[in-house]
């Protein structure tokens, strides 16, 4: 008597702090209120009944059949939704298995009430999207089972033990008031002391030892007043769906102008020149030049220092061939302080009354490419080598091959 009372309180404490830890995670979620919960007019209390099969796996005792089908199961629950999605139930269970065969004969009774937590999947993942009718449930929790049983050979016990539960149960709905179920659920038994046949103690010890699956079908009937079932999304009428399609529209193009709106917030402040000097803040290198200034592609100040005219006077035959690095074709003339300290600096005014600025004057690609990388790394990217024979531009090449005929003798004096 004292063990049996021992074994009954350890299997209330392990209950209760299994449905404690549970419960706790399931109905802090279930009792937070959603913007989105059922209005007045929704009923959230259901009985849930079912029947079907049972299937004992273990244990059980040395030379008896195990492989038997329980013939009957029938279940009585009674769930509260306090939201579509979460719930609570509690089920009180009846299984009745035997094995009549003339060597292993024995009949069981194994009764529980089970206390779970309700995860309406199908709210969760929006299956109105796609059907109206069907919904899946899933189910967790533990509960305290009793068994008694008897054998041919007279032998008769019961049994006392905790258990824990977990099952599915897709469903259809047949209207607000009613839906149809089905439901596959496993149960573990804890401390089970006697095998299902009640010929032997479980030899599996304490813990989990003791497993039975049970596949039923069953109804599920909604308790309340209401027009409503908080289990399924109530069905809009054609109007109702009309104005959801609409505001659906509305929705999506309030989010489209927002986003044309930041857009163009976005582009009108790129498109800001704060030093106005033509180039918009996004490409611009230099942001803060005075006014006035002169800038390239990337808002860059031109500073120059004082040119002399390289071709000024009448061409004569002294001014022979050189090489030079170009920076820059321009309409006007480009005043000292615009250029950036490179020297020596010369400009030539051409036919077409530009006029073209050098730096340099070099006797070979070699002499000038140095002048070539100081005028790029001061900005000046696209500066590049030229070369001229007797005032007039001709090309790299040209020169080389002219050097290659004539040698030096041809070559302009440094000044």
């Amino acid at each position: 008597m004292k063990q049996a009372k021992i074994k009954l309180a350890s299997i209330f404490m392990a209950t209760a702090m299994v449905f404690g830890a549970f419960g706790q995670d399931d109905m802090s979620d279930a009792a937070k209120p959603e913007k989105t919960g059922p209005a007045d007019g929704y009923n959230k209390a259901y009985l849930d009944i079912n029947v079907g099969f049972n299937k004992p796996f273990s244990p059980f005792s040395a030379g008896t059949d195990g492989q038997i089908i329980g013939l009957f199961h029938a279940d009585l629950g009674f769930r509260y939704m306090p939201n579509p999605k979460f719930g609570v139930r509690a089920t009180l269970r009846h299984e009745s298995f035997k094995n009549a065969s003339s060597l292993s004969e024995f009949s069981t009774i194994h009764e529980s009430i089970t206390f779970e937590g309700i995860l309406n999947f199908g709210a969760i993942c929006n299956f109105e999207e796609w059907t109206k009718v069907l919904g899946l449930h899933l189910h967790a929790g533990p509960g305290i089972a009793y068994m008694s049983g008897t054998t041919t050979a007279g032998n008769r016990g019961r049994d006392l033990m905790g258990h824990i539960q977990f099952g599915v149960t897709p469903r259809f709905k047949l209207n607000e008031k009613l839906a149809i179920n089905t439901d596959l659920t496993f149960v573990g038994n804890m401390l089970q002391g006697r095998t299902f046949d009640f010929k032997s103690n479980n030899p599996y010890g304490n813990g989990f030892n003791g497993y039975m699956a049970t596949a039923t079908v069953g109804v599920s009937v909604t308790l309340g007043k209401g027009d409503k079932s908080v289990d399924w999304k109530p069905e809009a009428s054609g109007l109702q769906e009309k104005l959801d399609s609409l505001e659906a529209v509305v929705y999506d193009m309030q989010t489209e102008m927002q986003r044309i709106d930041d857009d163009v917030r976005n582009v009108e402040e790129n498109m800001k020149d704060d030093d106005n000097d033509g180039v918009a803040n996004y490409l611009d290198l230099e942001p803060n030049t005075p006014e006035e200034a002169i800038v390239n592609t990337h808002g860059q100040e031109i500073i120059t220092p004082e040119v002399e005219d390289l071709m000024g006077k009448p061409e004569t035959p002294e001014q022979g061939l050189f090489f030079t690095v170009q920076l820059g074709v321009f309409s006007t003339m480009i005043p000292e302080k615009y250029w950036r300290n490179i020297a020596p600096m010369y400009s030539l005014k051409i036919e077409d009354g530009t006029n073209r600025y050098f730096s340099g004057i070099f006797h070979s690609v070699e002499e000038a490419e140095a002048k070539l990388k100081e005028a790029r790394d001061k900005g000046i990217i696209d500066a590049f080598i030229t070369a001229y024979y007797k005032g007039k531009r001709i090309t790299v090449a040209e020169a080389e091959m002219m050097l290659s005929q004539h040698g030096n003798e041809i070559l302009r004096e440094k000044p």
